[in-house]
């Protein structure tokens, strides 16, 4: 596993998108791996790639966004979701974390609460990741537990 943590960025709009990518780009440790514009290009790229957070715009600029988060969460649960809500709306940010969002950063802090939050989720996903039993390499081989003690699949 590499120090250098993937993200994946799913914004509607490309502006939005780019800012994000800005914002993450002088970091040494982290790299935007991905980007998505809707629920169908984020899927595409999480069935492929290995993200180790993803930041979903949750502003009004997608009202679908919260459904969008809710299915993300249900179908890829390893993938850590930061949301990012609009200044003021304290209900969607108590949604964004009832549908599924690790944490959620305010538009208008983004510059200085993103990238920690980014950090924050990719240790989480991290130390979940290790933490889990290795999966059988074949059907009924033995599986190493988190304590590393093989036992039968």
């Amino acid at each position: 596993m590499s120090n250098l943590i993937h993200v994946m960025v799913v914004a509607a709009l490309a502006r939005d998108r780019s800012v994000l990518r800005r914002l993450v780009w002088p970091e040494a440790d982290i790299t935007v791996a991905g980007e998505a514009a809707n629920y169908a290009e984020a899927v595409d790229s999480l069935c492929v790639h290995w993200y180790d957070a993803m930041v979903l715009d949750l502003s009004s600029a997608d009202p679908q966004s919260l459904g969008l988060l809710t299915r993300l969460a249900r179908e890829f649960p390893q993938v850590p979701v930061i949301g990012l809500v609009d200044a003021g709306t304290q209900d969607a940010r108590s949604a964004a974390l009832q549908c599924g969002a690790c944490s959620v950063v305010v538009w208008d802090a983004v510059a200085s609460h993103l990238v920690p939050a980014i950090r924050k989720a990719a240790v989480q996903r991290w130390d979940r990741d290790l933490a889990s039993p290795a999966p059988p390499l074949l059907p009924g081989m033995p599986t190493a537990d988190a304590a590393g003690v093989l036992r039968k699949a």
